[in-house]
């Protein structure tokens, strides 16, 4: 994630020989740019398309400042704070405003030598296929493609909303009654585009009952899906559980609490099913995930002890509020997500896109299960990779899917009715996990028969 601030370079040793190797293969084996692929088709593209990424694709800055908190190679190695300078507030005030979206990452860089493209090639594919790079702040008429930058820490309705107003911009700066518009939605993208597709600008509540509507002056011909987990990750509930390390061996973890406040991951949580939990002897546990209670009864998240009593030693009210206010903001952003991922089901009533299309993997091992186990009075929840697992080595298969690593393929295809029934009968299943899909060459590929119109659909669309 680029940036001008000077990176951390440590001394020429044989310990930081291994740690530049290891940064290498974290941040550089993958994601190279696709080559020697043919253009799309001659002359330029008449249909504008607007790519969406997912969850930290996007910049964050000091909205006084310009700073840069989150886009640079050096933030996946040691977030300042445990990851506190980009937690989101949980309540409005001057510590939520404060930090806002900057421009979509194209490339990670560290120390100058260790680079890799994030967004990059995708761009650069598509440059090479006739379109023009343009900017949603300020489209012109023969701009033909766009990123929108988004604050993924919020809630979808509301990035679904921001792009609506980004879209109108458009439309009123190319002169037109009615825009035609392709949406390339990415990882999270994908909720809040089919969140657009079907409710607009609404609310939760207003598209609950049934006030919503797409503006007529949009006309969404595609939603092209890559790496999307429809129906929510389990990975999610364990990232909000434990924190984060972005890369191995060498990074400081990031806290739990720092991503307490961002109402995108709960939207995320699995919805597909309620078969998410085993006990020690294989049985299935019954457990609410979107009910409060749960977090509090099996210590996630801020309700971990560790956590608790880092909150009340650090005392950040700003960020985390006392122990009332994180109840009752979970209570009620659980309760949104379930509502976001029952619209997004809904198989009443239909979606304005004209065609949606599904890239999706199933060639990784992806967590589906987690273990819930009563040790010492207390409950211990065991996720994929942890190595407490061992100990039960007959229970693997039970906590695990075919996936992309991140989605199971269950999520990956969990779509409404209606926009299976607008769903290209040819869907693309390539070898890479969640995010490295979108750097495969048969993907790349197939993003370019559909935008170029060359797709040979020989059935119907898939019921």
């Amino acid at each position: 994630m680029a940036g001008n601030r000077a990176w951390w370079i440590p001394a020429v040793t044989a310990g930081s020989i291994g740690v530049v190797a290891a940064l290498w293969m974290a941040l550089a084996a993958s994601g190279a740019p696709v080559a020697d692929l043919e253009p799309s088709g001659s002359g330029p593209p008449r249909v504008p398309v607007v790519f969406v990424p997912g969850v930290t694709g996007v910049e964050l800055r000091d909205s006084e400042s310009a700073k840069i908190l989150w886009g640079r190679g050096g933030d996946l190695l040691f977030p300042r704070d445990r990851g506190y300078n980009i937690a989101r507030a949980i309540e409005a005030g001057p510590s939520r405003s404060r930090v806002g979206a900057g421009d979509v990452i194209l490339q990670l860089r560290l120390a100058g030598v260790v680079r890799k493209p994030v967004y990059r090639p995708l761009v650069d594919l598509l440059e090479a296929s006739g379109y023009r790079l343009g900017d949603l702040d300020d489209p012109l008429p023969e701009d033909s493609l766009f990123l929108f930058g988004y604050d993924w820490r919020q809630s979808n309705v509301e990035s679904a909303h921001q792009l609506l107003e980004k879209l109108e911009q458009m439309r009123l700066a190319r002169g037109e009654t009615r825009l035609a518009v392709v949406l390339v939605c990415q990882s999270n993208g994908a909720h809040l585009c089919r969140y657009l597709a079907r409710y607009g600008a609404a609310t939760l509540e207003q598209a609950d009952a049934g006030q919503s509507e797409v503006p007529a002056s949009l006309d969404i011909q595609k939603v092209i899906l890559m790496g999307a987990s429809n129906g929510g990750s389990l990975r999610i509930l364990r990232e909000l559980d434990r924190g984060r390390q972005y890369v191995r061996w060498v990074g400081r973890r990031w806290a739990p609490e720092a991503f307490f406040g961002y109402e995108s991951l709960y939207q995320d949580l699995p919805a597909h099913t309620d078969d998410l939990f085993i006990d020690d002897e294989g049985q299935a546990v019954a457990v609410d995930l979107y009910d409060a209670v749960s977090w509090k009864r099996y210590q996630w998240s801020v309700f971990a002890r560790d956590v608790e009593s880092r909150l009340t030693k650090n005392q950040r009210p700003d960020l985390f509020g006392d122990v009332k206010a994180r109840e009752a903001f979970l209570a009620r952003t659980l309760r949104d997500a379930k509502l976001f991922q029952r619209l997004l089901r809904k198989d009443s009533g239909g979606t304005t896109a004209g065609r949606y299309y599904l890239i999706f993997n199933d060639f990784n091992e992806t967590p589906a299960r987690a273990l819930l186990v009563r040790e010492e009075g207390e409950w211990e929840t065991y996720f994929l990779g942890d190595e407490a697992l061992d100990r039960f080595p007959s229970l693997l298969d039970r906590l695990t899917a075919t996936g992309d690593g991140h989605a199971t393929l269950e999520s990956q295809q969990w779509l409404s009715r209606p926009e299976r029934d607008l769903l290209s009968p040819k869907v693309m299943n390539v070898e890479g996990k969640h995010f490295g899909m979108i750097h495969s060459p048969e993907a790349q590929r197939y993003l370019l028969e559909i935008l170029s119109d060359r797709l040979r659909e020989e059935s119907s669309p898939t019921p």
